[in-house]
């Protein structure tokens, strides 16, 4: 609140601390509500009238700024901290009203909550040590299981379980072929009806943790689906379930794998030091094999290499193609049939062009496109997406801009916002940087492709 005089001294304090200006508060409130798609838009101005006279914005910037700022300090910030009311938000945290998740019987509560056509707009993705803290919970805590099943369920036998883990390996493929925005609905249905099989029926400890992953996996590929299609608190919010489902299925290579992909969308959303912390994290759960442990440190590299950190990222570089030589493919979890050496290769030339270095990227980029599965358009989008980018920054802009094109090519049939605007942002800096009617051709192709 204000302190008498009208100004308001704690939003001042915090700017103080963020070491940001009052035209830099309101640039990062829009740009992080243009990547929640939340229409803030504020005005570079404006935070000196929150200030000078203790003005509480309109909803959802309280919410907005609070999350900016605990991104930038580390730790939670809320908009009472700022000196404002608390008001009335339409947009709420990824990890709000799930308090219960961990205590007995919230695995189940949340799976429900999830699986009962929650839309994915309207939740403010975690940052900051809000986001570390819920994934690093289904390491931690035992959880009680169900102590037991609702009387008058059928026995759920081994063959139905398997019918629902080879559904899980279906959805994975249709979400390579189509993009995540295409199987929102389904992956959602799917999990509703193991939801009511969790709930109803009666089966063994081991089938039950079967069922647990199952569920666990089709949480993933629905917040997989949020967040191709740019809903990032949605997306998260699915995945902290997820991580709860795989906690109780005592499922730790894919609870891992969940927080790889929190991880990589941290990267994503501008919090790279997030992501070191997240996959850092995921790479010391027990029952890694090596070919999982090669994707978590590849993953990690790009990230590294985004904080600037060229040595830890071309160490881990290194150790995930050591480790991939040496993994026993047959022992890998299902979820992880795509990750091979072109995709390890692909990401190294992503951590190389992180770090400044595009004429090396290149080369590592080009061997990845060469080497790509056709089964699998979307990874070829944005290897080529990257690959354009390294040849724009290398100084070949006609070679540049040829890639793209490819790029559109291959997007223009899938399902994914944030692939989309990934070759929009390319347009705009070719744009930026050459600025003539190639430029200008290709950024009207991207904006129709994203359109589509």
């Amino acid at each position: 609140m204000d302190d008498g005089d009208g100004s308001n001294r704690q939003l001042r304090a915090r700017l103080s601390e963020a070491g940001w200006s009052p035209e830099t508060f309101a640039r990062r409130i829009t740009e992080y509500g243009l990547r929640q798609q939340i229409p803030a838009r504020v005005h570079e101005k404006t935070p000196y009238h929150w200030l000078r006279d203790g003005r509480c914005p309109h909803d959802p910037v309280p919410e907005l700024a609070a999350t900016v700022l605990s991104e930038r300090l580390g730790r939670s910030v809320t908009p009472a901290d700022l000196g404002w009311h608390p008001t009335r938000s339409l947009t709420r945290r990824a990890d709000d009203g799930l308090a219960f998740l961990w205590f007995s019987g919230g695995a189940i509560r949340g799976l429900e909550e999830v699986a009962s056509g929650m839309q994915r707009r309207g939740f403010l993705a975690l940052a900051g040590s809000a986001l570390t803290a819920v994934a690093h919970q289904w390491m931690v805590l035992d959880s009680q299981r169900l102590a037991a099943v609702l009387d008058g369920g059928r026995r759920i036998d081994e063959a139905l379980v398997a019918q629902f883990e080879r559904l899980a390996d279906v959805r994975r493929r249709m979400d390579d072929a189509l993009g995540g925005g295409a199987l929102f609905e389904a992956v959602t249905a799917d999990l509703r009806l193991v939801v009511r099989l969790l709930k109803t029926g009666t089966y063994s400890e081991t089938l039950g943790r079967r069922l647990y992953s199952v569920a666990a996996e089709f949480a993933r590929l629905a917040g997989w689906a949020c967040h191709e299609q740019q809903a990032e608190g949605a997306a998260q919010r699915y995945w902290i379930i997820a991580l709860r489902a795989a906690h109780e299925a005592d499922d730790g290579p894919l609870g891992a794998y969940i927080v790889m992909l929190m991880g990589n969308q941290a990267v994503e959303m501008g919090s790279p030091a997030n992501a070191v912390t997240l996959m850092s994290s995921a790479l010391t759960t027990r029952d890694l094999g090596a070919t999982q442990q090669a994707n978590i440190m590849g993953c990690l590299a790009r990230a590294n290499g985004r904080v600037g950190d060229a040595r830890a990222a071309t160490t881990h570089i290194a150790r995930s193609f050591e480790l991939l030589d040496s993994a026993r493919r047959e022992d890998d979890p299902p979820w992880l049939y795509w990750f091979d050496h072109t995709h390890l290769t692909s990401r190294t030339g992503q951590t190389l062009l992180s770090l400044g270095k595009a004429a090396l990227a290149t080369g590592h980029l080009q061997s990845a496109v060469s080497n790509r599965d056709n089964e699998q358009p979307r990874a070829g989008v944005w290897w080529l997406t990257a690959l354009a980018t390294a040849q724009l920054r290398a100084g070949d802009a006609e070679q540049a801009l040829a890639t793209a094109h490819e790029a559109v090519d291959l997007a223009e049939p899938l399902s994914s916002d944030r692939m989309r605007n990934a070759l929009v942002e390319f347009a705009a800096e070719a744009d930026h940087n050459v600025r003539n009617a190639a430029t200008r051709e290709l950024a009207e192709r991207a904006r129709v492709t994203l359109k589509s």
